[in-house]
């Protein structure tokens, strides 16, 4: 099992940290050429889209606790 398995959105944070990272780097250092406003409305646009995307690819395995068969009720205590 691999990391995207166990923590899915862990994963799909860190890919969209390391896409923008690397976007940032290579304007940095001049491998892209982008001007101030275009970088900055690239990186509002990667803020929008990349969650979305990743959401829509990490969403089968997401399960919510109360969908999981496993999950016992405590008996409740009465006082």
């Amino acid at each position: 099992m691999n990391s995207i398995d166990k923590r899915p959105v862990a994963a799909a944070a860190a890919a969209q940290a390391l896409i923008v990272a690397g976007i940032n780097l290579a304007a940095s250092f001049g491998w892209v050429s982008l001007t101030s406003d275009q970088l900055a409305n690239l990186n509002g646009f990667l803020a929008l889209a990349m969650p979305a995307f990743l959401g829509f690819l990490i969403r089968n395995k997401i399960v919510a606790v109360v969908d999981l068969e496993w999950v016992e009720e405590e008996p409740e205590v009465s006082k």
